[in-house]
């Protein structure tokens, strides 16, 4: 009986969210097309920039960093949006001594 009352159930909370909760429903829907547009890129930097446009869209995030490993040296490369980028590179940490 519960099998069959899940999907109504579903359908339910999400008209109910889609009512009371207008802001966040937007930001869910946002989130699900984001979500099916990185479904396939494998290129690492375009997936960086679609991540950061996409949440930048929704207007619900005023920050966003994404930090990548340089490939010319040990540090870390930061692609911001939203604000402007404080640190463009950062060197990691050093291994713990144990």
């Amino acid at each position: 009986m519960l099998i069959l009352l899940e999907p109504l159930r579903a359908k339910v909370d999400e008209r109910v969210v889609a009512i009371f909760f207008r802001e966040r429903f937007d930001f869910l829907v946002s989130m699900r097309a984001l979500q099916a547009r990185t479904l396939n890129i494998i290129d690492v930097a375009q997936l960086a920039s679609l991540l950061l446009d996409g949440l930048n869209e929704t207007r619900r995030v005023t920050h966003v960093s994404v930090y990548l490993l340089a490939e010319d040296r040990p540090a870390f490369a930061s692609s911001t949006a939203g604000a402007p980028s404080r640190c463009p590179s950062s060197t990691p940490a050093p291994p713990a001594p144990w």
